[in-house]
């Protein structure tokens, strides 16, 4: 018996475009990302359906974990009657994290702990994490990508769209899904998803072309900056 080598031939790789300068305008222009509105039916109820929603959505982790979320949210929401807005994503807009891209939380930190509960910004972090996974307020994705949490990931497949996260990974190549780049790819979709509102999708390649934008403005490395 003899043996046999098969030999595959591998398509040249295309060239990689640049996501800057001329180029990157005219994709811009041909694929607008989608627009958030001011308000959607999440964003437009009280405090308390915020607070009862986040309980339901958090019932399968620890008491203490879900106390924490709820906690931070609940302060969250009283530093953001004090801004303009009927909805919680204006009074977002109008508060001075919307804009502010850094790790800390200008204002919020500070007045909470002045005002109502000596909390760590760990615990607010928490919170406005959660109030984004339930889709009460969207935040930009330049502020999503200096305050990444290790959890969004996952709350984001698990409580806005598991369905949408099962098919990517059945149609993922194996050992993928959870390698470092796979890791990264799902990172990028789940920034959106709370940016940008809807599922897996629904996104657009618009939202992608934005947040590769973003990401060549406010990361440092290239990491990942490319997988969708």
């Amino acid at each position: 018996m003899t043996s046999t080598t098969l030999l595959v031939k591998v398509p040249a790789q295309r060239p990689v475009l640049t996501f800057h300068g001329s180029h990157y305008k005219a994709l811009q222009k041909a694929y607008p990302p989608r627009l958030v509105p001011e308000a959607w039916p999440e964003t437009a109820v009280d405090s308390d359906a915020v607070l009862d929603v986040l309980n339901e959505m958090f019932k399968d982790v620890s008491k203490n974990t879900r106390y924490t979320r709820c906690r931070g949210a609940r302060n969250v929401m009283r530093w953001l009657e004090l801004f303009d807005g009927e909805t919680w994503q204006q009074r977002w807009r109008n508060s001075p994290l919307d804009q502010h891209f850094t790790v800390g939380l200008p204002g919020l930190g500070s007045w909470v702990r002045q005002h109502l509960d000596p909390i760590p910004d760990g615990v607010l972090r928490s919170g406005i994490l959660g109030m984004a996974c339930a889709d009460v307020i969207r935040p930009d994705p330049g502020w999503l990508l200096t305050r990444r949490s290790r959890h969004m990931r996952q709350i984001v497949a698990e409580c806005r769209d598991p369905d949408g996260f099962a098919a990517l990974e059945a149609k993922a190549a194996p050992g993928v899904w959870d390698a470092k780049l796979g890791l990264q790819a799902r990172n990028q979709i789940a920034t959106i998803i709370l940016a940008k509102g809807g599922k897996v999708a629904d996104i657009t390649v618009g939202d992608c072309i934005e947040l590769r934008g973003i990401e060549a403005e406010f990361m440092t490395t290239n990491s990942g900056r490319s997988l969708f």
